[in-house]
């Protein structure tokens, strides 16, 4: 409130403390204009002051100011609808530790003159599908069936070996599950060689063998609808009792997500024209 304010605060105050009136309208001066306010004596000496702001608004053509957060799904977006409405004193924050960017079109001049921070457009860097299944299930053991159907679901993101390589590691990991694993040798070529041996009626059966490479190269968004980047992956496997567990682990994905993160921001900033970009949180 500006002194207007204080001074009709200070009369109805005054008149209630000498028990002239029991109610009384004022005003207030604000920036949006004049807002009539009734003030009421509590019963135990205090004062209850209630606003008419709500009913003017109610039969105004438009609100006072824009008061909205909007979600967008991705970086385009975001960009479209500040760029939209942004002023002159517009600004946008980017918390790298929470994968968040938040535009804020009302912020507050830079004479010091305070805004309600209240209209925003918000982007969460919402991380891919394949992302999310690479990164959960790095580390984690399979036994040949579960190992098999997982390659087979997530085959579009391996670039190297080739797919027909890892189709058929997977095919002859689901036709060899009821086999003994005998033995493993590296060959020169970098790949690993597993010896297996079927025994069929209590009798020596069926000897074979599978290669599969040390390493493989994965294509991966960390972000929906994002730029893909490259992430290595050592295979493993164990041995035990002649059953064969595998797995994988990813090779610092922490590198690929902060250049995905920086290339965002990248993306902001050169968007965002000349307003202000600041690497931080903003509270909601």
């Amino acid at each position: 409130m500006n002194s207007d304010s204080n001074k009709n605060s200070s009369e109805f105050q005054a008149a209630f403390s000498a028990g002239a009136q029991k109610i009384h309208l004022f005003e207030v001066e604000t920036d949006a204009g004049t807002i009539p306010v009734l003030a009421s004596s509590s019963g135990s000496g205090g004062v209850n002051t209630h606003s008419f702001e709500k009913i003017i608004n109610d039969h105004r053509d438009g609100p006072l100011r824009v008061k909205e957060v909007i979600v967008a799904h991705s970086v385009g977006s975001f960009l479209d609808y500040f760029n939209q409405h942004k002023n002159a004193h517009s600004v946008i924050f980017i918390d790298q530790l929470k994968d968040k960017a938040v535009g804020i079109i009302d912020y507050h001049h830079q004479d010091g003159t305070a805004k309600w921070t209240e209209h925003r457009v918000t982007y969460e860097f919402p991380q891919s599908d394949e992302w999310s299944a690479w990164i959960g299930n790095s580390g984690k053991r399979m036994d040949q069936e579960e190992f098999a159907y997982f390659i087979e679901q997530n085959e579009t993101e391996i670039v190297e070996p080739d797919s027909s390589e890892m189709k058929q590691i997977a095919t002859t990991l689901k036709a060899s599950i009821n086999v003994d694993f005998r033995s493993s040798t590296r060959l020169e070529n970098g790949q690993v060689q597993m010896t297996y041996h079927e025994t069929i009626n209590g009798t020596a059966g069926v000897a074979g063998q599978l290669e599969i490479p040390e390493k493989i190269k994965l294509r991966l968004r960390p972000f929906k609808n994002g730029t893909p980047y490259e992430v290595d992956a050592r295979f493993r496997y164990r041995i035990n009792n002649g059953k064969l567990n595998m797995w994988y682990d990813l090779i610092k994905p922490a590198l690929s997500f902060d250049d995905a993160i920086n290339d965002i921001v990248a993306s902001i900033e050169g968007e965002a024209g000349d307003t202000p970009v600041y690497l931080g949180r903003i509270s909601d």
